[in-house]
């Protein structure tokens, strides 16, 4: 899950790697080095995923939060519902909500043995080469080592180089003599280096080239299968080749899925072919490109329900007898190297969904999210959002998990969210903040303060032609309770404050710092003091109008819960804010009590304005909310995004920005 960079377990640094890609989205140049944070698989990265990844954070067993998970029972229909408690429907009614879950499978159905029966050898292949020619029309085969085969055993009687090929079965043994079911069609001589190898098995279709197994690049088990072309051509071809009767029904195992890694002399897009036991072929396309010297992970669709997703297939192409594999890396001009596959296999997936259910007088109505499967024994995400009428009355709203095919699996961290987004237009450009607000919890043992909101307010800026972001202001400010008092006590935590731009540019260095040296202490918390106070903000301010009220809800029992405390136990540090502070600078007057986050990009000079100055940018971040709770206030937050714009001006030392104007956006939320 937001194990990012592949080392097993969840640090800060997957967290701020998620944070760091924020605004990417499907269709992005770059989007195939930035996919693998997209967490919950929606297309793009944004606040949710940062969210998921910093909740996802010390995890490496079979819960994600808290000390339980549920398991499933593994039933052909899985289903599991609660409904919403009734008094929060007045809460909800008009707005958009999410209701999702994280499964983890316990196993997968493979067509193999496992995912690593096909790659996992030393060879690969099992072969021994001819020490008598082989004539044609006889069964008797003389090898080298006759020990490495065993009878009914499917086997080619090849030639090296592949010109002469052909399938039989091993009917008895006698030293090194094989005797073969039927005669060969082909005649094989000691000269041409004919062998006889065993099914499966990998060959290279590549002249001048190599197949082993290789125990230092590899993803899993002891060995990946290494080919290594030793002169230029335009194709590096290696395929998997099945024996006959144990083709691959890809109707029923419909995902495809392996590890590659690729050499720089490849341009980084690979052919991926099947051939069913007529010799058919269907093929695609993969790689935008895929990146040089990792390991990539592919995963394709299979069987007739998927063929539209292929480039080009013969019309009688057999999809429930796939019989070899074929992956065709592309080399650059007139170099030559190796490449590597791991982890292939072909698996019928487990698939799950979420769903929400409103009633009204005189119906219903189901909404459905799409079915989710993963290729990996990891926690993956699902979800579903719905917008609730306000008319017809709804009377009630349940939400259920869907899982088929033999559903067995951990499910947790389920959460029911409010998600709001407002956008400001103007000349200068488009700025979006939206707040996702996942859970409130009143009661909580042991604390200072009584209840606790989570939320993620996260927003992004996109320039028009001509214009520039100059600068990102993210503020939060807690205002005055709605009551009669004329104070609002409470705590912010900032566990993850973080911006991205389509430059790369680091605004915060320090920051970075900061980060970096709490990395092997878990998350770094942010907490933000009055001075003279040492464990919250006590804020004695002018009581002002009544902020909108978005009131948030609960589902006891069941929902409300489920996220638990997550910053039990993994505060590394605090910090004091100051006005100077590099995580969160705080202006403390008598008048504004807020948090500030001041993001601020180059402005020039530069003779590259294209390359230096910024187009698009996001800032996000994860916030702890703490107050204590009475019947007869509201407790409000006030998020506020704000964008300095600029023109380039000429000068003779290289272009600058100018200020032309400012946009802001803002947001607040009510707890009541």
């Amino acid at each position: 899950m937001g194990d990012v960079n592949g080392d097993g377990k969840t640090r800060i640094d997957d967290v701020y790697a998620v944070a760091a890609a924020f605004g990417s989205t499907y269709g992005d140049e770059d989007w195939e080095d930035k996919k693998h944070f997209d967490i919950n698989g929606d297309g793009k990265v944004r606040s949710d995923d940062v969210l998921l990844a910093a909740l996802d954070f010390g995890n490496d067993s079979e819960h994600l939060d808290g000390s339980y998970s549920w398991y499933t029972n593994g039933s052909e229909d899985y289903q599991m519902w609660r409904n919403v408690e009734e008094s929060c429907i007045d809460a909800i009614k008009g707005r958009t909500v999410t209701f999702g879950y994280w499964f983890l499978p316990e196993s997968f159905q493979s067509y193999s043995s496992s995912p690593d029966a096909w790659t996992d050898s030393a060879g690969p292949n099992v072969e021994s080469y001819l020490t008598e020619d082989a004539e044609q029309g006889q069964k008797i085969v003389n090898v080298a080592d006759g020990t490495k085969f065993s009878i009914d055993d499917k086997v080619y009687v090849m030639t090296s180089s592949g010109l002469l090929q052909e399938e039989n079965t091993i009917a008895s043994i006698s030293g090194n003599e094989l005797t073969m079911e039927n005669n060969l069609v082909n005649t094989y001589e000691v000269g041409w280096s004919a062998k006889v190898v065993k099914l499966p098995a990998w060959f290279s279709h590549t002249g001048h080239a190599t197949v082993s197994g290789d125990s230092t690049e590899k993803i899993a088990g002891s060995y990946s299968v290494k080919h290594c072309s030793h002169a230029p051509t335009y194709y590096s071809g290696l395929s998997l080749i099945l024996p006959s009767g144990m083709e691959v029904d890809t109707n029923e195992f419909t995902i495809l899925a392996f590890h590659i890694r690729l050499e720089s002399c490849f341009n980084g897009y690979v052919s991926v072919v099947l051939a069913d036991y007529a010799g058919m072929l269907v093929g695609k396309w993969v790689g935008n490109p895929l990146r040089h010297n990792e390991w990539i992970s592919l995963t394709l669709s299979v069987g007739e329900a998927h063929s539209e997703d292929w480039d080009y297939w013969d019309a009688s192409f057999d999809w429930s007898k796939v019989k070899e594999v074929w992956v065709r890396p592309t080399q650059e001009y007139n170099r030559y190297g190796s490449f590597w596959i791991d982890r292939m296999f072909f698996e019928k997936p487990m698939f799950a969904r979420a769903e929400i259910q409103y009633n009204y007088e005189g119906g219903s109505q189901d909404v459905y999210g799409d079915w989710v499967t993963t290729t990996e024994l990891e926690w993956c995400n699902v979800r579903v959002t719905a917008t609730l009428p306000l008319q017809p009355t709804i009377t009630a709203v349940t939400v259920t998990i869907h899982g088929k095919d033999g559903f067995k699996a951990w499910i947790d961290s389920a959460s029911f969210s409010l998600c709001f987004d407002k956008t400001e237009h103007d000349a200068y450009g488009d700025v979006t903040l939206g707040v996702s607000l996942y859970h409130l919890d009143r009661g909580i043992q042991g604390e200072s303060w009584d209840s606790c909101a989570k939320l993620v307010p996260a927003f992004s800026a996109v320039a028009n032609d001509g214009y520039y972001i100059m600068n990102l202001y993210l503020k939060i400010e807690l205002l005055p309770n709605d009551g009669s008092q004329t104070e609002q006590e409470g705590s912010i935590e900032i566990t993850c404050c973080n911006q991205q731009n389509d430059k790369g540019h680091d605004t915060d260095p320090q920051c970075q710092v900061e980060h970096k040296a709490a990395q092997g202490e878990q998350l770094v918390r942010v907490l933000i003091v009055a001075v003279g106070v040492s464990t919250a903000i006590i804020f004695s301010v002018a009581t002002g109008g009544a902020a909108t009220p978005l009131s948030y809800l609960m589902i006891k029992g069941w929902l409300g819960y489920v996220m638990g405390y997550y910053a039990t136990g993994i505060v590394a540090k605090a910090f004091t804010s100051t006005a100077d502070h590099p995580n969160a600078n705080a202006f403390m007057d008598a008048t504004d009590y807020t948090v500030h986050e001041k993001w601020g990009y180059p402005q020039g000079p530069t003779w590259n304005s294209d390359e230096d100055f910024v187009v698009q940018a996001g800032g996000s971040f994860y916030l702890g909310w703490r107050f204590d709770f009475e019947p007869s206030e509201e407790f409000s937050l006030k998020i506020e995004a704000t964008v300095d714009w600029g023109t380039t001006l000429w000068s003779p030392i290289g272009y600058h920005l100018v200020y032309r104007g400012s946009t802001t956006v803002d947001q607040t939320v009510t707890c009541s």
